[in-house]
């Protein structure tokens, strides 16, 4: 990673904010969707479901609903794409 790192850097870039995360990936059986369990540092937990059961899982888990449109990046940094 720091080579690529280091070739950006020859470019100009620089890291501006940096998301450390763990990421856990569910296929359940029978059902067509993927999950995601994401551990982010200084974040928190967040879950996200992909496929077609998605909504169906949700409700039976009775997980509470909450659509985040900001990547871990922006909300870490404090700041939106659209900001820029």
């Amino acid at each position: 990673m720091s080579v690529i790192i280091s070739l950006l850097a020859q470019k100009g870039l620089r890291i501006v904010v940096e998301v450390v995360k763990k990421r856990t990936s569910l296929e359940l059986k029978g059902w067509s969707c993927r999950v995601y369990l994401d551990l982010v540092k200084n974040l928190g937990e967040f879950v996200e479901i992909e496929g077609r059961d998605g909504n169906k899982l949700v409700d039976i888990l009775q997980l509470h609903r909450k659509v985040v449109r900001r990547s871990y990046a922006e909300m870490l940094a404090g700041f939106s794409i659209e900001d820029l």
